[in-house]
């Protein structure tokens, strides 16, 4: 009644007036449709009672009992039969929970849980093992997510400090670490308590990227990222008092453990690119870090046999819980310090020297020496020139006669120009020993410095036709004295109590060389010590370590010995400058 108006054959009444609805229905039409209208005239009201208030307009009238019975019965089966279904749907989730779903995607949904959570970890830190077939590294080292961080790396020969830093990775040890790991003695000295970077074959792996715990989360299902596996989960281990469960993908295990503070809410700051080293990826601010989503379980420990570029890098880490500032509250001062004095082991140095002592005579000789080097660098460190600082000392019979020094600039790979030293001496006729000892110090000019020292040494006689040749004596017996070597043994015992401990060998087979090339000749005898006049040879192939703390000389590499005694010798190290 939009318009004011009733409906087009609709019926209308008065207050005050009852009427009955029309009783009849057009065959084929619902209830309510219009009916034929009539002269009011025809059908005069019939008269009632009139009521209290005008009743409502009838509805369609009810359906027979029998029908509605019928209709209800039906109702109450198609609701039970709805919930029925809706009951066979669900029990299965509901009567034991994901343990019906597959295995393989219970496992997997797990795996992926604690991944979830490694990979949003603010920090974590490491301690375990990594192993190449070269060598093996106990570690235990703190990282950020980003991979950053500090710690220690053990190596049989030596415990270094680590620094992991914008994608640089940096030990600081001993020389005899250094020598241990493979180096060179002379780079080893250069090295020696010296923040020097490493490159990742060192270990296999680069411990900065690889561990970093948005880096390793993405590596645990090794399966799946091979395409060729599904994670198994086996039964249930202690780790450290707490129930864990093994899950393995591949060829990586990892040990779940419940997360003590999971939390399914929040976002991750952290960009989607695991590459930490790339120029185009924004700054991270270590404030704005959020802790990000997190499952009900994360890693408590990780093995793998195949983390490495060449698959032959394995790990077996504990991994816990850490916060960025125990990660980020030393690096300031460790950085300092490697900033400062910076080595590269990825550079590598050799000098070469080539000098020539004439003309010699009775009043003076002249020592022309030139000096070459030969360069490596890794793709991250330039070298523009390199430069040496010459030191010449000449002597006659032991007696100094002269000292020289010059600094010669050379191109990488290249040769500088001779340095002369001449000296002026007065000696008496006869055969007369002449030593000239060049000891050249090499640095880079480069991004990264790294300091080398050669030291050549060339012996002349006069007349000069007459070089002397020192001869092995045959009086020295051919094997050591164990009770008297265990004296300049490493870790030995007998080398422990000294109070002072002297120089030292790493093994008794180094010793046994040693003696072996004297009495074979192969050795280079550099002079005589006295008071007994015993030989001092050089041999190459063997290193040792000087100690001399009065001098200030500690585990200082040298190929140099004195073989000292005759029918019961021991080969004892003494400085590789012997014998200034």
């Amino acid at each position: 009644m939009a318009n004011g108006f009733p409906p087009q054959g609709a019926q209308s009444f008065r207050p005050g007036e009852h009427h009955r609805p029309a009783q009849s229905r057009i065959a084929g039409h619902p209830f309510g449709t219009p009916q034929p209208q009539y002269p009011q005239a025809q059908y005069p009201q019939a008269q009632y009672p009139q009521p209290s208030r005008p009743p409502a307009p009838r509805g369609p009238e009810p359906l027979p009992r029998s029908v509605r019975s019928s209709l209800i019965t039906f109702g109450v089966g198609a609701i039970l039969l709805i919930a029925a279904m809706i009951a066979s749907l669900l029990a299965p989730l509901s009567t034991s929970g994901s343990a019906s779903l597959p295995a393989e995607v219970v496992a997997r949904s797990r795996l992926l849980a604690a991944q979830d959570t490694l990979a949003h970890a603010p920090a974590r830190h490491y301690t375990g093992t990594v192993s190449t077939p070269k060598r093996r590294a106990d570690i235990d080292i703190t990282l950020s997510n980003e991979g950053d961080g500090s710690g220690t790396v053990k190596f049989p020969l030596g415990e270094f400090q680590y620094l992991s830093a914008a994608g640089t990775s940096l030990l600081k040890g001993s020389a005899v670490g250094w020598v241990g790991l493979g180096f060179d003695p002379k780079l080893a000295s250069g090295f020696a308590d010296r923040w020097t970077r490493i490159t990742p074959d060192l270990l296999g792996i680069d411990l900065g990227t690889d561990l970093a715990p948005r880096r390793l989360a993405g590596r645990l299902d090794a399966g799946y990222l091979a395409g060729n596996g599904d994670v198994a989960l086996g039964e249930p281990v202690d780790h450290g008092g707490v129930t864990a469960v093994p899950a393995t993908s591949g060829g990586w295990k990892t040990l779940l453990v419940p997360n003590a503070t999971p939390d399914t809410g929040g976002a991750s700051t952290i960009p989607a690119s695991t590459e930490s080293d790339s120029d185009d990826e924004d700054p991270i601010d270590v404030e704005d870090l959020g802790p990000g989503p997190r499952g009900s379980d994360e890693v408590g420990h990780v093995e793998a046999t195949d983390i490495g570029e060449n698959d032959d890098t394995s790990i077996d880490l504990d991994v816990g819980a850490a916060n960025r500032p125990d990660v980020y509250a030393p690096l300031p001062a460790m950085l300092g310090a490697a900033s400062a004095n910076p080595a590269d082991s990825a550079v590598t140095l050799s000098a070469n020297g080539n000098g020539v002592l004439a003309p010699c005579t009775a009043s003076g000789c002249v020592l022309t020496y030139t000096l070459s080097n030969q360069v490596a660098a890794g793709s991250k460190v330039t070298i523009t020139s390199v430069t040496a600082v010459v030191q010449v000392t000449m002597s006659v019979d032991g007696a100094q006669v002269a000292n020289c020094t010059q600094q010669v600039t050379m191109a990488p790979n290249g040769t500088g120009p001779p340095v002369i030293c001449s000296a002026t001496y007065t000696v008496r006729p006869g055969n007369h020993q002449v030593l000239a000892r060049v000891v050249s110090t090499v640095r880079l000019d480069a991004k990264v410095l790294r300091e080398a020292t050669e030291t050549v040494t060339r012996n002349s006689k006069l007349p000069p036709d007459e070089i002397q040749r020192y001869i092995p004596n045959p009086a020295v017996s051919d094997r050591l004295s164990w009770q008297r070597q265990q004296r300049h043994l490493k870790d030995h015992p007998d080398w422990k109590k000294q109070p002072s401990r002297k120089g030292f060998v790493l093994s008794q087979e180094d010793a046994q060389k040693v003696l072996a090339a004297y009495r074979s000749g192969d050795a280079r005898i550099i002079g005589l010590k006295s008071p007994r006049n015993e030989p001092v040879v050089e041999v190459p192939s063997v290193t040792g370590f000087d100690n001399n703390r009065r001098e200030g000389r500690l585990d200082v590499p040298t190929h140099r010995f004195w073989i000292k005694g005759s029918k019961s010798p021991s080969v004892v190290p003494v400085s590789p400058d012997w014998p200034r």
